[in-house]
């Protein structure tokens, strides 16, 4: 899913679960989107995909946080949104979208497998 801007580029494909060779855990859902989180890059966004920052708390990746993660606002109420962004320390820092929440918790649950 593409801003009708084209502003942001898209990740992998959305393909479900696909697989690599025998064997292999399913490969899950990769962002759409990754780029520094700029009120730019925030306006390309589509309303209503799954906006994550890069900044995490947690003690592990399994159990990490992140410190910003929403559900993109409709157009007229984007700069309540931005402000949030800010508010939380994230403007300016690398960020993922989603198309939704489920597919970012399955992302993340995929960082701490073995790759080989």
């Amino acid at each position: 899913m593409l801003s009708k801007t084209g502003f942001y580029s898209a990740g992998s494909s959305m393909k479900d679960n696909d697989t690599k060779g025998q064997g292999s855990s399913p490969t899950p859902r990769q962002p759409i989107a990754s780029g520094k989180l700029t009120k730019r890059f925030l306006l390309s966004l589509e309303k209503g995909l799954h906006l994550v920052s890069g900044v995490y708390d947690g003690t592990t990746r399994q159990t990490a946080t992140p410190a910003f993660a929403e559900p993109v606002a409709p157009t007229e109420d984007r700069e309540a949104q931005w402000q949030r962004i800010k508010a939380a320390f994230v403007d300016g820092r690398n960020c993922d979208v989603f198309e939704n929440a489920e597919h970012h918790i399955e992302w993340k649950r995929h960082w701490d497998l073995p790759t080989g």
